[in-house]
């Protein structure tokens, strides 16, 4: 729904993205609803709030919607990555447990999102206008700081 509205042009358009921007954000403040519905949130919500994030901005307008974005991203990562029974890098598929076995669909679905669509646009959102690579790194921090290994990633990206 977020990547349809950003790209529809509509009578009342800006206010509506206004709005719904202030919604995401809300959701944001919400863990509790984040962690209730940590699978949707993971396969749908963040990739369409990474999706416009990495977006290419032709207009020179898109900044404050790739801030929201990026906050809302950092947010819901962090969320998401300091619940261990959600965000665990050292389980294995041949769980036997259910939780288990949800914590790796989670992280690697986490993990595959961050790898595939974000990291890999991290040098243009760096070269964004404040607050834009503020939050960019608010996002790698987070990321760093629930599992180190990501450090090889960005090394390879050539973001350190």
């Amino acid at each position: 729904f977020l990547s349809v509205v950003e790209g529809t042009a509509f009578q009342g358009c800006v206010e509506f993205r206004r709005v719904l921007y202030l919604l995401v954000e809300a959701l944001t403040q919400q863990p509790n609803i984040i962690l209730q519905n940590n699978e949707a949130v993971t396969a749908h919500f963040l990739p369409a709030l990474v999706q416009i994030a990495s977006k290419e901005d032709t207009t020179g307008s898109g900044n404050q919607q790739k801030y929201q974005c990026l906050k809302a991203i950092g947010d819901i990562v962090a969320i998401i990555m300091s619940e261990k029974s959600l965000y665990d890098p050292a389980a294995q598929p041949t769980s036997t447990t259910h939780k288990t076995e949800h914590a790796v669909v989670i992280t690697k679905m986490l993990h595959e999102l961050l790898i595939r669509e974000l990291f890999p646009k991290f040098q243009s959102l760096l070269a964004e206008k404040e607050p834009v690579p503020q939050y960019a790194i608010k996002i790698g921090r987070h990321v760093m700081e629930h599992n180190p290994a990501f450090g090889v990633i960005f090394q390879r990206l050539g973001l350190v």
